[in-house]
């Protein structure tokens, strides 16, 4: 028998339109949705629970908490997640520390979900475009795929409103025909712009391909109900490879959930041979699984902001943006300490070890989040033979090679998407 455990975190999935825009691209708010899975077999519980028992006791009595207080992610302040790692200090930095070397030398089993809210809002209409016009997708360069990514990847990072206007109103009913024609209208100003400068020629490119297809794609009128309750069997889907990948059968699976009566019920669908929901508070494992999850998603959250593009509020406002540089991330996170960098080295074993199983960091079509956060802790952790090699390198220059070894990640993958037909 196996036992896994899992918990969220940035778990607002309503999604909504304000005045002040869609709920999901506020800055205060994050795009990703991120849950993990924590488990390990029957052999190793009695081992694996007294250390994380010793690990709690430690952690608590450090950070002053009381019996009735958990100690969780949110224990940490998110002041310590502003610069990445470069801004954990104190107990907050060894006690990632110790879990990260617990997680690595331990048999455990982790998997990390990261789903994209605007890929879910997104996917809704674009599936019923695709199923509708099969046959030009496989008379063009364009896998399905491949034009889902670059189509979310666009409103993600742009956040053209006149469209995420139209997809999130209040009476939930889409017009193809309206939204077609906004997307055309968005995509020929953005391919007016991209081709001025050198570093987006490549976005011009994959432009003039989307609009291409657009302009194949047939479309009747038609009414579209679009569905904001979030959809609980994904993350499921995701843990069912993760676990088929790593030989364990359903009914050998016996599963803990922090309580959540929606996901609990999209559990039971999947016929485990044990489902149990808990509280946080009475379950040290879930709490495992929320420090995990909370840990890659506060660092995700702020990839996101150090990233992303302007806002775009009409197509007007594309021309006065400058998109001349590549954004990189600030250099003060590159700013590290001997025990910061010895943490990013952790993380990177840990992500090796992790790696044999290729659903460890689950996502959507949409895989920058993940990719990003890899990319970051891979070129600091695995870059340098050393710290002394590490600090030899400027920040400002570490900056760079990042943000360019993260690109060339993204790009290996979509290229690695656009071999899949589906």
């Amino acid at each position: 028998m196996y036992e896994f455990f899992y918990d969220e975190s940035f778990h607002d999935r309503k999604i909504s339109n304000k005045l002040s825009g869609l709920n999901i691209h506020d800055e205060s708010k994050s795009d990703s949705y991120i849950g993990t899975f924590f488990g390990y077999s029957a052999q190793s519980k009695n081992e694996i629970e007294k250390l994380l028992n010793v690990f709690e006791l430690k952690y608590k009595n450090l950070f002053g908490l009381s019996n009735n207080k958990e100690l969780k992610g949110t224990t940490i302040n998110t002041r310590f997640y502003r610069h990445g790692i470069a801004s954990l200090s104190g107990y907050a930095l060894s006690m990632y520390q110790d879990l990260f070397k617990l997680l690595i030398i331990q048999p455990v089993f982790v998997q990390v979900v990261i789903q994209s809210k605007t890929e879910y809002l997104v996917e809704q209409f674009l599936d019923g475009w695709i199923k509708d016009n099969i046959n030009v997708f496989f008379q063009n360069e364009f896998s399905i795929p491949t034009f889902k990514y670059i189509f979310i990847k666009y409103l993600f990072h742009h956040r053209f409103p006149g469209i995420l206007n139209e997809l999130v109103n209040e009476k939930g009913f889409v017009s193809t025909s309206v939204i077609k024609m906004k997307i055309e209208e968005v995509f020929k100003s953005s391919l007016e712009i991209t081709m001025k400068y050198e570093r987006t020629k490549e976005q011009a490119m994959a432009i003039q391909n989307m609009l291409q297809v657009f302009g194949k794609l047939v479309m009747p009128e038609r009414i579209i109900r679009i569905d904001y309750k979030w959809s609980y069997s994904q993350v499921f889907k995701g843990f069912n490879k993760f676990i088929n990948v790593a030989n364990i059968e359903k009914e050998n699976v016996s599963l803990t959930i922090d309580v959540e009566e929606n996901t609990y019920a999209a559990a039971e669908k999947e016929c485990y041979g044990l489902l149990t929901q808990v509280r946080s508070d009475d379950d040290l494992r879930v709490r495992i699984s929320d420090m995990i999850s909370n840990f890659f998603g506060r660092i995700i959250y702020r990839l996101h902001l150090e990233l992303k593009e302007p806002n775009v509020t009409d197509t007007n406002s594309l021309g006065l943006n400058d998109y001349s540089k590549r954004r990189h991330i600030s250099k003060e996170w590159f700013q590290l300490t001997e025990q910061q960098y010895e943490l990013y080295r952790d993380i990177s074993r840990f992500l090796r070890k992790t790696s044999n199983n290729y659903w460890s960091f689950y996502g959507g079509v949409f895989f920058d989040s993940s990719m990003s956060i890899i990319g970051l802790i891979l070129y600091i952790g695995e870059g340098y033979k050393n710290y002394s090699e590490y600090i030899s390198i400027s920040i400002l220059e570490h900056s760079e090679r990042c943000t360019n070894h993260i690109l060339s990640g993204l790009y290996n993958q979509m290229e690695k998407l656009q071999l899949s037909i589906f």
